[in-house]
Parts: C-alpha cells; sequence; structure tokens
C-alpha cells in the first residue's frame, strides 16, 4: 500500500498542422509545456479523418509524437488513438 501522495500535471496541446508529423510533434511539445513537468505518460487523441485515413500518416504522426516524448523523457509510455470528432477549447473538429 503506498502511502505517499503524488501530485498530477496534465497538458494539453493542439495542431492544426496538416503534416501528420508535425502535427504530432506539436501538439505533444504543447502538452508538455503546458504540464510544466517532464511526463511519465501520456495520451494522444488524433482525428481519424485527418490523420488516420492510411498507414502511412498514422505512422508520421506517431513518430512525431513519439519523438517528442522522448525528447522530453526517454523512459515515457504512451498510448493514442484516432477519434470520431474532437472537442477542445479551439472548438470541434
Amino acid at each position: 500500500m503506498a502511502t505517499g501522495k503524488k501530485n498530477i500535471f496534465v497538458g494539453t496541446g493542439f495542431s492544426k498542422n496538416e503534416h501528420a508529423y508535425m502535427a504530432g510533434k506539436e501538439a505533444v511539445e504543447k502538452a508538455i509545456k503546458q504540464a510544466g513537468k517532464v511526463p511519465d505518460f501520456g495520451l494522444v487523441f488524433c482525428s481519424g479523418s485527418k490523420y488516420g485515413k492510411d498507414k502511412a500518416t498514422v505512422a508520421d504522426l506517431v513518430k512525431g509524437c513519439h519523438e517528442a516524448f522522448m525528447e522530453a523523457n526517454p523512459k515515457c509510455k504512451w498510448a493514442g488513438c484516432t477519434s470520431n470528432g474532437e472537442i477542445s477549447p479551439i472548438g470541434r473538429t
């Protein structure tokens, strides 16, 4: 049983970049910056209609996300998925 308490720091990032690699990298970097802490874990959601349309596009997005997480913390674990629509502070996409 754990006795210590840990704070959870959360950040969100968003990109409208048309290039999947750059969009993934930019969104993760923004989220890390907003959280203000080195990430131990990350969740990535992306527009399936924009970045999930084929294997090459998904692979580029994953590469950009992964590189940004690894630059911040080489031990960071993360997971991601596509969605049918996103709601964020900048609107629905």
